[in-house]
């Protein structure tokens, strides 16, 4: 009887000894699975950034073409020499057919959406592919750092926000003599939509998207068995970044959501 009751004892005393190794394992288990999470969603970061980075300038490079261009080097030329700061029709259609000339050199994979070729005050000389500025003669890009840089000799990549679209720009001087500041410059937009936001998920194999004022623009997933609909558990997340690392430099710590799902 004795015997017994000690073995019940032992017994219920390795049922908790296992039941609690259980236990720490699972945690152990829990935190190293967070850990690795955190790991691949900061590695993930990195190689989006340095993807779309390549990606600027890969089509920087592709506009050389409008930069030493002769005929878009005189268009912008006879525009500056405007007396009543209007752009010339003249200078207006040579402009267009020049951008339309270095639009098909350039390779489909690093085309714009569009194409602007602005004068040394940013005024736009031609535009190909945006016709919301079609008729605006008061629209400008000279305001915008990187076609203002640009206009000063440098190049420049930027995102802006037109309407209600996202674009990513990039921007390269014109220039036509080298003792003389440019001529004007070229700017390139690519519109953030879904098919952009896919290729880029595609190529760095992650799940990402791109949002505006809480409300997501695009979104790509190029992991294997992950599911598109979590990017929407995101947009709830937005307003409450307000820590000093997301302020200071564009990017927050890694964001749990949920135990398995983080951004």
């Amino acid at each position: 009887m004795i015997l017994s009751r000690v073995w019940y004892v032992l017994l219920g005393l390795a049922v908790a000894v296992a039941m609690y190794v259980v236990y720490i394992a699972v945690g152990q288990y829990d935190r190293q699975a967070t850990r690795g999470l955190k790991e691949g969603l900061a590695s993930d970061s990195q190689t989006v950034e340095w993807a779309l980075k390549i990606d600027a300038r890969r089509r920087l490079d592709a506009l050389l073409a409008g930069s030493v261009d002769s005929t878009l080097q005189q268009a912008l030329v006879a525009a500056n020499g405007s007396r009543d700061g209007k752009v010339p029709e003249a200078a207006k259609a040579s402009a267009k057919k020049a951008l339309t000339t270095v639009n098909d050199a350039i390779p489909a994979d690093w085309r714009d959406d569009a194409l602007f070729a602005v004068d040394r005050d940013g005024q736009v000389v031609a535009v190909l592919g945006y016709d919301q500025v079609q008729g605006n003669d008061d629209f400008e890009l000279g305001g915008y750092p990187a076609v203002n840089d640009a206009l000063h000799g440098w190049l420049r990549d930027d995102v802006w926000l037109l309407g209600s679209k996202m674009y990513v720009v990039v921007a390269r001087p014109v220039e036509y003599d080298a003792t003389q500041r440019p001529a004007g410059a070229i700017v390139g937009l690519k519109e953030v939509n879904p098919r952009f936001a896919s290729d880029l998920a595609k190529r760095t194999r992650t799940a990402l998207a791109f949002y505006v004022g809480g409300t997501r623009v695009a979104g790509g997933v190029g992991a294997e068995g992950f599911d598109e609909e979590k990017l929407d558990g995101v947009s709830a997340d937005l307003s409450k970044i307000d820590d000093k690392t997301y302020g200071d430099g564009g990017r927050s710590e890694v964001r749990m959501l949920t135990d398995d799902l983080g951004a």
